[in-house]
């Protein structure tokens, strides 16, 4: 079974969601939202709550810009 944790990150909030993949029925197994003052411990906390200390994290944060070098 594949899992990845996904978070988006705006100004103070995070939304995230825990999906899992078992041949070709996908699971959400956990989601949320939260407010945050401090974004490195409120990550750390949603990975513990969501128990994906070995699983993928997929993040798009916003007004981000990527450059193909």
């Amino acid at each position: 079974m594949a899992s990845c944790l996904g978070l988006y990150i705006e100004d103070k909030i995070i939304k995230y969601a825990k999906v899992s993949k078992n041949n070709e029925a996908i699971k959400v197994e956990s989601f949320g939202m939260k407010f945050y003052d401090n974004l490195e411990d409120t990550v750390r906390q949603i990975v513990d709550e969501t128990y994906s200390f070995k699983v993928p994290i997929s993040i798009n944060v916003t007004d981000e810009v990527y450059n193909k070098m």
